[in-house]
């Protein structure tokens, strides 16, 4: 970055200090903190969180423990609710009231995958969810089995599969939640011919034009498929109809050139259309980490196992200022999540992945956020 500098590039930084995560894989703040204390940066913080409402912000700022000045969205009257549900008893406890969360919040009439229910890491109290999601019989997304692949092809399989759901545009369908808004054909197509030329397959007839007329005849067909429908056919489709194979292999980003063996791996694994746009998988709750859940969004986000040495974790001589300012930001990101309600499940006991018993007391984090009015439930 600073070679560019130093010969004339111009550059742009986009990042946030307070979501920085996993420091031991190399992110860290200190990068943005050079650059913006370098002469000729210009800072230009944004300060209205779209997402959540002004009680939700708040409360994720007293567990940031840091002044920002973040606020709602113009017009956005509802300030968002904390919600606390006490359990008494171990981390089974906890899974327990967060699956009797969730499924309330489903008969309220929250569509599934609008609802998250997130964990630090593996351990105990993932297995515990797990478990009592299965017993519920409630259906539920680990996202592990059936996700797509990262890289520029991949993208383009999604964005493709967005527009088959979408149909032409503008339309009346609705954005499938979590996925990016359709894309119109020339967009695709210009994107495509891009793809081509990057990797040398592009020859004379091959204007962004005659690209789109392919794809419309593609992805503007009817009938048009459902959310649901599984992605496999769709996909192999697209494959053979746009020879991606050949783009695969010829592209100059090694990602693109598993992408396509990787989209057909979560296919395998049930992989469904909506999925395969980027979205979330229809009527199934949400279950993952707090790294994972970075950059989305959900109307209602759970997060269960709010005891003491448990979240924030710490070993017999208790958190480092580092260890805690990491995991400060590890758990700002997941409670900032939450668009409409974020449900704390709290305790004072819990059994580590050593078999090995704590009472401690209810998670400091727990205390910055119920520090201020919230609606409490007990249990």
């Amino acid at each position: 970055m600073l070679r560019l500098l130093g010969a004339g590039v111009q550059v742009t930084a986009v990042g946030d200090a307070d979501q920085t995560m996993f420091g031991f894989q190399g992110a860290n703040s200190r990068y943005l903190d050079h650059l913006e204390q370098r002469e000729g940066f210009v800072t230009l913080p944004l300060s209205v969180n779209w997402r959540s409402g002004s009680a939700l912000i708040a409360a994720g700022l007293r567990v940031l423990g840091t002044a920002r000045s973040y606020h709602a969205a113009p017009g956005r009257e509802e300030p968002g609710i904390v919600t606390d549900v006490r359990a008494d008893g171990d981390l089974n406890v906890h899974a327990a009231l967060a699956v009797a969360a969730a499924r309330e919040r489903v008969h309220r009439g929250t569509l599934p995958e609008e609802i998250a229910l997130l964990y630090p890491n593996q351990g105990p109290l993932l297995d515990a969810l797990k478990a009592e999601m299965d017993d519920a019989q409630l259906p539920y997304d680990a996202e592990k089995a059936r996700k797509i692949p990262p890289g520029p092809l991949a993208d383009f399989i999604s964005d493709c599969t967005g527009r088959r759901l979408a149909g032409p545009l503008p339309g009346t369908s609705a954005p499938l939640p979590g996925a990016r808004s359709a894309r119109t054909v020339m967009a695709l197509a210009t994107a495509w011919h891009r793809r081509r030329v990057d990797a040398g397959l592009a020859i004379e007839a091959d204007t962004p034009r005659r690209l789109a007329r392919v794809l419309a005849d593609l992805l503007d067909t009817t009938p048009r498929p459902q959310t649901t429908d599984p992605a496999d056919g769709f996909l192999d489709e697209l494959v053979a109809a746009l020879e991606l194979e050949r783009l695969a292999q010829a592209s100059p980003d090694v990602r693109d050139h598993s992408a396509i063996s990787g989209c057909r791996d979560a296919a395998v694994g049930g992989l469904t259309l909506a999925e395969l746009a980027g979205g979330r998988a229809p009527g199934r709750i949400v279950l993952t980490t707090y790294h994972s859940a970075k950059g989305r969004e959900f109307d209602i986000v759970v997060l269960p196992g709010l005891v003491d040495k448990h979240i924030p974790y710490y070993g017999w001589s208790g958190p480092s200022e580092r260890e805690l300012r990491i995991q400060r930001r590890n758990f700002y990101v997941a409670f900032t999540r939450a668009r409409h309600e974020a449900v704390l499940i709290t305790g004072s006991r819990h059994t580590d992945r050593w078999g090995e018993p704590h009472d401690t007391r209810r998670s400091r984090f727990a205390d910055d956020i119920l520090g201020s009015t919230h609606e409490s439930a007990g249990w």
